[in-house]
């Protein structure tokens, strides 16, 4: 740090040093390796040199014309430091474009390029826009509404800077506290209807759809704690109106693929934004709905034909690994999706319409229709449970249909597409079983001592039967326990005879040295245990007398598994070189007098794990 500052100092200089030069040009003062840093610290020469109008003007053109810039290398370069030198939030350089029409202006001449417009310029542009929006966002609402600076962003809504700036807006919107009539002026109306005649206009897939209807999911999205007076107006007034739901339904169901995927969440996000509980997961649903908060619901409820008409329209076949099958497809799951959110808001009216027009039957239809689809399945059995708990007007048609003679076919189906759907049939099952039992007219509606009655204790009772085992073993709760308790007393054994051992951790192989205290000090042995790979190897020490003969302390090698068979053999301490090295060779031999082939031989020597030699006993430190 202490160095730092000296570079500091010197680059700082020679930023000064450029800016007090006579003839310097802003491209000069943009390419200093300093000058980003200098700005966001103020500096008050070069902002200054900056905040000339010829400076500010050259500024924008670096960003949004290609041939400001003659030298290829340098033109996005000089558009960078453009970009972050405006985007500073603590100077008076965007205050003096934003106060400046003609500025202003030449910024936004960046909108009336032909489409599509270039990607790294747009995002410059954006991101200076939405800079100027946040400081002064009742400044820039007024020259976007005199410029019609709206109508020029949706031409361009193809780019995704564009809806970057859209979001920016609507961010500020609902946040800023300028009064509702100002806002309606400058973007309400102007905004919502514009975008949908992009929307309509677009007749072939395109990102066009999918960039409107995000900006408008945004509106309608916004935290509510935070859409004061005129959000709320706004949300109502424009986006919920009939007309222009009437419109957004009509898309939703008659458009292209991009058009309609779009339109339904535009719509879906209507109807979570009417309530504060948009899909409660507990399913606390109100008993009496006013139709009037849910204008979008309503409406997609006068269309239900149509939506029930796109999921009986299957896509074309597409061949996979399994063969050649009908896909879901992502619109019909966002219809799917659609409809559950429509009847589970629980208008009367509509769930009427709903079971005239056969809306549950053919959700149920599609649910086994497509026993490969998790995502349909995870998507409709929260609404199946609601309505079976909550009635919600749909129950009677619910159990009215095959809905619990497909579970029962399905649950004891062996064909092998339909077990995949067996999980969740059996769940629904144990559901409506429950349910049953706590609800009369569910009780009512399975009956009793029918087909589903033997499907209960029959099928059903094995599947279940089958479910309670435990992992691991025992068919029975008494056979499980008793394992378990035989277990833990083999366990309880091992720990016993463990407890007598003391770990002493090497390098290369852990000892386990077991100290039997009733031996006299001169008898004393020490048993070690060296644990490898593919057993253990148990050596008997020596006597601690010194001048002892070790061949009196020959010790048994037991337990080692080399070649499948149990070999022993004697190891040698030479006590007078204190050397407890047991060579390679001594323990093949060993293993080939005990009956061993000269495979079993190769095979020990492969494992070459006797590589370390082992430590003297007398250099253990215990």
């Amino acid at each position: 740090m202490f160095w730092r500052s000296f570079q500091d100092a010197e680059q700082a200089s020679a930023l000064t040093a450029l800016l007090d030069k006579e003839g310097t040009t802003l491209a000069e003062v943009l390419l200093e390796k300093e000058t980003i840093q200098e700005v966001r610290a103020l500096n008050s020469k070069l902002l200054d040199f900056l905040s000339k109008s010829s400076n500010l003007k050259l500024l924008i053109e670096f960003i949004i014309l290609d041939d400001a810039v003659e030298d290829e290398d340098l033109k996005y370069q000089l558009a960078y430091a453009a970009t972050e030198a405006l985007c500073v939030d603590a100077t008076s350089l965007a205050d003096a474009i934003v106060q400046d029409s003609e500025l202003l202006g030449c910024l936004f001449s960046f909108l009336d390029r032909a489409s599509p417009l270039p990607n790294l310029r747009a995002g410059y542009f954006s991101k200076v826009v939405g800079s100027f929006v946040s400081k002064d966002f009742s400044s820039m609402a007024a020259f976007f509404h005199s410029n019609d600076i709206m109508s020029k962003l949706i031409s361009h809504i193809e780019c995704y800077s564009v809806v970057d700036i859209l979001q920016r807006i609507i961010l500020e919107l609902s946040e800023s506290v300028l009064s509702a009539e100002a806002f309606e002026e400058a973007f309400g109306t102007p905004m919502f209807e514009k975008m949908l005649e992009r929307f309509e206009k677009e007749k072939e897939d395109s990102f066009v759809h999918d960039h409107i209807a995000e900006v408008m999911v945004s509106t309608v999205t916004r935290e509510v704690s935070r859409l004061q007076g005129f959000s709320s107006s706004f949300h109502k007034q424009r986006l919920a109106s009939d007309p222009i739901l009437e419109r957004i339904t009509k898309c939703a169901y008659a458009g292209c693929e991009s058009m309609k995927r779009a339109a339904i969440s535009i719509l879906k996000a209507s109807i979570d934004a009417s309530t504060e509980d948009a899909l409660p997961d507990e399913f606390n649903y109100d008993e009496v709905v006013d139709e009037d908060s849910f204008p979008a619901a309503v409406m997609v409820g006068s269309h239900f034909s149509d939506f029930v008409g796109l999921l009986q329209k299957d896509p074309s076949s597409v061949a996979t690994t399994a063969g050649r099958i009908i896909p879901l497809g992502r619109t019909r799951l966002l219809v799917v999706e659609l409809l559950c959110t429509v009847l589970l808001r629980g208008i009367p009216s509509v769930n009427e319409a709903a079971v005239k027009h056969g809306v549950v039957d053919e959700l149920i239809s599609t649910f086994f229709k497509f026993p490969m689809n998790n995502i349909l399945h995870s998507l409709l059995s929260p609404f199946i449970h609601a309505v079976i708990e909550k009635d919600l007007g749909l129950r009677s048609t619910l159990f009215g249909g095959n809905f619990l003679d497909k579970i029962m076919h399905v649950s004891s189906s062996d064909i092998a597409a339909e077990k995949v759907l067996r999980g969740h049939a059996v769940a629904l099952a144990n559901m409506i079983n429950d349910a049953a039992a706590r609800v009369d007219d569910v009780n009512s509606a399975i009956g009793q001592g029918g087909k589903w009655s033997d499907f209960t204790v029959g099928k059903l009772a094995e599947i279940r039967s089958i479910e309670d085992i435990q992992l691991g073993g025992g068919t029975d709760g008494v056979e499980s326990a008793k394992t378990s308790e035989d277990e833990m007393e083999e366990e309880d054994e091992d720990e016993e005879d463990d407890s007598k051992l003391t770990p002493y951790s090497f390098s290369d192989f852990r000892y386990d040295v077991d100290v039997d205290e009733e031996e006299e000090e001169s008898e004393e042995k020490l048993f070690t245990s060296f644990e490898f790979g593919m057993g253990n190897l148990v050596s008997a020490g020596r006597s601690g007398e010194e001048g002892e003969n070790a061949e009196e302390f020959n010790a048994d090698f037991g337990g080692f598994n080399a070649g499948g068979f149990e070999a022993s053999f004697d190891a040698v301490f030479d006590s007078e070189e204190n050397s407890d090295e047991v060579e390679r060779e001594d323990v093949t031999d060993s293993i080939k007098e005990e009956g061993g082939t000269e495979g079993e031989k190769e095979e020990y020597n492969d494992v070459n794990f006797w590589k370390p030699a082992l430590p003297s006993l007398d250099d253990l430190d215990l």
